[in-house]
């Protein structure tokens, strides 16, 4: 046979993400206090960053109130006069200045505990996979909720990742090897599965459970059970043990950030007759500048080793000034659309309208990725109380008799409100509920109810029967 040479062209896509890219993520991604810590950081270990001096002072509410204090204040309508500048769509940002008799301490921000993000990008280092893949990887990671379910379709990650669908498929294959048991699952079914795969109880009977029995389980309908399994009794009970002991949270027991023993707002939200005002703190991160020292000694110096020292950290300044300010800017931009949106809510606190992260991003010119990131962990203190930006955001359902559309935080609340005054002898089954919200004008399906309804942690009609009284 006759060796050959050719030359082929070959079209394929690759995840490239430049690491200054990667920094601008991780900052927005990040909340205030580490935002602070890292600024303070890097200000030990970079000479070519100062902080600036001089700024004149502007008092903030952030500054001299603790978080109570600041709700109070807020719940008395009291105004902050510092200046406002006026922004589009009726609300309105100031930003707060920089005081030189407190500043933040920021040892007190230096300390978090491993994540559960940092626990499954260390595992990978024991996987054989190039570079690119475990990047792929590590984005799949940040996108797990919350509870440890990986929520986005794989068409759309794919899409927004640029990558083929398999090989994101491939990758998230590696994440739900990873431990825990049940992480990156795409529902409650794939997540128990997975735990079973990694323990002792994989076998027909406990999968079968987890695919069509999950229902008899929740009622503790051991024969059933056992009818479905063609088991007996004892048999069945055993294996329904068995699932009981699994965990439909897999990120229970590990840190998630969500759980922090304190909160830093981002912004205060206050009313002053119809408009609305948002105060960013800008208050805990040092004011980066370049040194102008060392960036004097860089244009005068023959040294060119010690030029070339400090042109990298230059270089590395003027990024993480620019990348915090971007940071800020985003932020900001963000809250002052959700204000404007969310009118009704910031005027008696209840009125949350529907509003999805799609619907912003699209305002602000942005994609929805990075919405995702920008309110993580962020949030803001009004006359509400102190809230997570996350929460602020929820899907809607069509209304006949109100106007607009109707959130699911108030039809969560109003189905709680239906079932605490319902008949404890005869419970409103979730059929019943559902009809009842299409009296009000909400159009919802009943599996919508149960959905919810689960949610809250109320169980069926059946088995709250004469259970409330």
């Amino acid at each position: 046979m006759e060796a050959s040479q050719s030359i082929q062209l070959k079209t394929e896509q690759k995840l490239v993400i430049s690491q200054r890219l990667q920094q601008q993520l991780a900052i927005l991604h990040m909340t205030l206090q580490e935002v602070a810590a890292l600024a303070n950081e890097q200000l030990q270990s970079n000479p070519m960053l100062d902080v600036a001096e001089g700024a004149e002072a502007v008092d903030s509410p952030f500054s001299d109130l603790s978080l109570d204090a600041l709700e109070g204040r807020l719940a008395r309508s009291e105004p902050f006069d510092d200046g406002a500048l006026p922004v589009s769509g009726g609300a309105t940002f100031y930003s707060a200045g920089r005081s030189e008799e407190k500043t933040a301490d920021f040892l007190d921000y230096t300390y978090k505990p491993e994540s559960l993000e940092d626990y499954l990008v260390f595992q990978l280092a024991d996987y054989p996979l190039s570079e690119t893949q475990k990047q792929i990887c590590r984005h799949l990671i940040a996108m797990l909720d919350e509870h440890g379910f990986f929520r986005e379709p794989l068409a759309e990650a794919a899409q927004l990742l640029g990558i083929d669908k398999f090989e994101l498929a491939q990758m998230l294959y590696v994440i739900q090897s990873l431990d825990p048991p049940g992480i990156g699952a795409r529902d409650l079914q794939e997540c128990l599965i997975l735990q079973l795969a990694a323990g002792d109880c994989f076998n027909g009977y406990t999968v079968r459970i987890v695919k069509e029995g999950l229902g008899l389980l929740s009622q503790n309908r051991i024969g059933a059970i056992a009818k479905l399994l063609g088991v007996d009794t004892a048999q069945a009970k055993a294996c329904c043990d068995a699932v009981r002991a699994l965990s439909p949270i897999p990120t229970r027991g590990f840190y998630t950030g969500e759980d922090s023993a304190y909160v830093v707002p981002d912004a205060v939200v206050t009313r002053q007759g119809a408009e609305f005002f948002v105060q960013m703190n800008d208050s805990m991160i040092p004011h980066l500048v370049v040194n102008k020292d060392y960036e004097a000694l860089l244009a005068e110096s023959k040294d060119e080793g010690l030029c070339s020292y400090l042109r990298s950290n230059l270089a590395s300044a003027k990024g993480l000034i620019s990348d915090i300010s971007a940071r800020q800017s985003t932020l900001q931009r963000l809250i002052c659309a959700v204000v404007d949106r969310q009118r009704p809510f910031f005027t008696d606190g209840k009125s949350l309208q529907p509003m999805m992260m799609s619907e912003v991003a699209e305002a602000l010119g942005v994609h929805v990725s990075t919405v995702s990131r920008a309110i993580a962990g962020k949030y803001i203190v009004c006359a509400a109380g102190t809230v997570s930006l996350k929460s602020l955001f929820t899907s809607g359902y069509a209304s006949g008799g109100l106007s607009g559309a109707v959130s699911a935080a108030v039809i969560k609340r109003r189905l709680v409100e239906l079932i605490a005054a319902e008949d404890h002898a005869a419970p409103l089954s979730d059929d019943a509920l559902c009809r009842m919200f299409e009296e009000m004008g909400i159009h919802i399906s009943r599996r919508t109810v149960a959905k919810y309804r689960e949610e809250q942690g109320i169980p069926s009609s059946k088995c709250r029967k004469g259970a409330w009284a």
